[in-house]
């Protein structure tokens, strides 16, 4: 079964962590929603699967020891980022507080592995939460539709269904299922342009010009100008993700 979260981000590893780091609040909500259902200042032990450049560190309290893991190098760039085969997990047993899987389930074939082992991984009363693109959304359609088309890698995503359980799920996985929901945690930034630049360099676009990619974003995702709460005026694009909580049943 081929990798294909590590053959995309071994190319586009590097510009994606570019566009993280240089607007690196923009994507603040889609993180901080992770934890509707969590009391995440009771997790000790966390596991970012996968971590891409390591951007959930600052979402969590600082007595929370973190597992950071990843198969592309790119993302790499510590040495307390792991490498791991996201379809043939080996994860410690009944070891973690928290698992925490966002926007990567779409390059996963193996769901259903994935949770076994995230399951296995998790103590009894441990929590999970995977977040991602709902199928048949403006946002799948722009990914596979758009950005596959002017990107170096294609873009097809597996994605999860709103009205349909997690593939594979079963009470054999000792799982409660806490929240499947279809959210909103718009992408913030000070404007237009800098919406554009983010994107372009986050999906690793080429050869498409900013007025395209914006009617693309508009088409597709949707945004729209906003007020902070200081006054200051924004740009929302409207992102939203299916996030899926369940908690380990106790033995």
């Amino acid at each position: 079964m081929s990798n294909r979260y590590a053959e995309t981000f071994e190319q586009r590893g590097h510009p994606y962590d570019q566009a993280m780091q240089w607007f690196s609040s923009c994507r603040d909500l889609e993180f901080i929603r992770l934890f509707d259902q969590i009391d995440v200042k009771g997790c000790h032990a966390v596991l970012d699967l996968p971590s891409g450049g390591g951007y959930l560190a600052s979402f969590l309290p600082e007595h929370s020891s973190l597992d950071s893991v990843d198969p592309s190098s790119p993302f790499r760039k510590s040495e307390l980022i792991y490498p791991i085969d996201l379809e043939n997990l080996s994860l410690p047993e009944n070891h973690y507080d928290l698992v925490v899987s966002l926007a990567a389930l779409h390059h996963i074939d193996n769901k259903s592995g994935f949770l076994t082992s995230v399951s296995s991984a998790l103590k009894p009363g441990g929590m999970c939460c995977f977040a991602d693109v709902a199928a048949n959304s403006g946002i799948s359609h722009f990914l596979d539709k758009f950005a596959g088309t002017y990107n170096t890698t294609g873009h097809k995503g597996s994605y999860l269904e709103i009205d349909a359980p997690y593939p594979g799920y079963s009470s054999d996985h000792q799982l409660k299922l806490v929240e499947h929901a279809l959210k909103p945690c718009p992408w913030i930034f000070n404007n237009v342009h800098e919406m554009v630049e983010f994107c372009r360099l986050l999906f690793g676009l080429k050869g498409v010009s900013d007025h395209k990619l914006q009617n693309a974003l508009s088409q597709y995702v949707g945004f729209t100008e906003a007020t902070s709460t200081n006054g200051a005026r924004e740009v929302h694009l409207l992102w939203e993700l299916l996030y899926i909580t369940f908690q380990k049943t106790l033995v």
